[in-house]
């Protein structure tokens, strides 16, 4: 639980809060003026270039996000009602909240070019829009705030905040941290008048979170397993390039598992992975667990003689062995008149779950595709001896 709390917290700082308090305490203690005068062009080359990298890696939210905030920010240099722009933000990221990668040029797609266009449109032609203006301005709250708002603007944004701190904790993605610390920094620059150094700062922040939020997607794809959360075989290769020449590897498979698979199902099949992948990350004894394919995961002990991790290994082993796992059950076939089977009654037993083990240390004159090779020999020796052991 605490470990959860611990990846939310993680989650909900960087980037969003972090570049935004840091983009809040250095106009409050740093020389924002020089920044505003002599680099002018910074907010909007990160702008462009937050677009940009969205459409590269298809991260379509990131990228419609900073042309939504381009938008806005230059709509409030030529002087549109902030209102109007509040209400904009706050429908147009709320949007991209529920709205899934579907790239550019497609229907979805469409539709989001359709809502920046429009604001863009209301934006420039306000002037000639007295009831759209009206709406906006009109209060119904007999409060003052202190943004530069109306109430229906700031009620809006309340809602929109709201959202996008709700779907923060329900889906936990960095995409949405992103939409978050974006909305807070996009908003504070609107909230400052033009000349203000405050405004590009802010803007700045915005699109930083954004590049940064789909740089971190692009590297968790590829570095990470998406089923399990471990590093996936690629890290393992690049954390080889760094280890140094004393070091021990450990390879290691879960048991039966085709057969499990085929009894149970391939979703009880990924939730064996997932449980397995969990006790794996918790190793102790300075190691670092990476999926290696399949069933089977590799454990990296840097600076550790092989002797040094069979307690830990040994630990490992058993926490597995001893935590119940129920399948769900495995969808019945349907029956000859079409409709599924009855299922016996009662309810799924728990069942053992197991892993098999090899470990090998490092050699003079052996790299460490070779030392991998040696434990996964002694692996393939743990299980021909009746599996549920360490061979070292």
């Amino acid at each position: 639980m605490m470990q959860g709390l611990f990846g939310l917290l993680r989650l909900l700082l960087w980037p969003s809060l972090l570049l935004w308090g840091g983009a809040y305490v250095w106009l409050h203690y740093g020389d924002p003026q020089a920044f505003a005068s002599g680099f002018l062009w910074i907010a909007p080359a990160l702008l462009i270039s937050a677009f940009v990298i969205g459409i590269r890696f298809n991260r379509s939210r990131a990228a419609f996000a900073a042309l939504l905030v381009a938008l806005c920010a230059l709509l409030h240099l030529r002087g549109a009602p902030v209102n109007l722009l509040y209400c904009s933000l706050a429908l147009g990221f709320a949007a991209f909240l529920f709205m899934r990668e579907r790239g550019f040029l497609t229907l979805a797609g469409a539709t989001r070019w359709m809502f920046v266009a429009l604001v863009g449109l209301v934006g420039v032609l306000y002037q000639d829009l007295p009831a759209l203006v009206a709406f906006a301005n009109k209060k119904f709250l007999p409060v003052a705030w202190k943004l530069p708002c109306s109430h229906t603007a700031f009620v809006m944004l309340c809602i929109a905040g709201l959202l996008l701190v709700i779907r923060l904790f329900t889906e936990r993605q960095i995409m949405e941290s992103a939409l978050f610390g974006s909305f807070l920094s996009v908003v504070s620059a609107l909230s400052c008048k033009v000349k203000d150094p405050a405004f590009l700062v802010y803007l700045s922040a915005s699109a930083v979170i954004l590049c940064i939020s789909v740089l971190e997607i692009s590297y968790k794809l590829a570095y990470r397993d998406e089923l399990t959360g471990l590093p996936a075989r690629r890290a393992l290769y690049e954390t080889f390039a760094k280890l140094g020449g004393h070091y021990s590897l450990a390879m290691t498979d879960i048991d039966h598992f085709k057969k499990f698979n085929d009894k149970y199902g391939h979703d009880a099949g990924d939730e064996v992975l997932r449980m397995v992948a969990q006790k794996l990350a918790r190793v102790t004894g300075g190691g670092k667990a990476f999926r290696y394919g399949g069933e089977e995961f590799t454990i990296v002990f840097p600076g550790m003689a092989v002797e040094e991790t069979v307690d830990h290994l040994e630990a490992l082993r058993e926490a597995i062995e001893q935590t119940p796992f129920v399948p769900k059950p495995k969808p019945e076939a349907p029956g000859k008149n079409g409709k599924p089977k009855k299922r016996a009654p009662g309810a799924p037993k728990p069942v053992s779950v197991t892993i098999s083990l090899g470990a090998a240390q490092s050699e003079r004159g052996l790299s460490p595709d070779e030392i991998l090779k040696k434990a996964d020999d002694n692996l393939y020796k743990s299980k021909k001896n009746g599996r549920n052991q360490l061979t070292y």
